[in-house]
């Protein structure tokens, strides 16, 4: 019964830190529509992302991009 448990409250607090990562690259994203000129902070704000933020930023911005055009 405890391991059900355990896998339950990891998923809980990863989801919750996905959701935080999904609104700091929503914020991201509209700052870089905003100042599409600045290529080098797109490039720079990859370079430091893990890989489940970007795997996560590609989901994300295929899911809503017809929402933002």
């Amino acid at each position: 019964g405890n391991e059900w448990k355990t896998r339950y409250e990891t998923q809980v607090e990863l989801n919750k830190q996905l959701e935080r990562q999904i609104n700091i690259l929503r914020d991201k994203v509209e700052l870089i529509r905003g100042n599409p000129a600045d290529k080098l902070f797109v490039v720079r704000t990859f370079d430091k992302m893990p890989v489940v933020s970007t795997v996560t930023f590609s989901w994300l911005n295929n899911k809503s991009q017809s929402s933002w055009e």
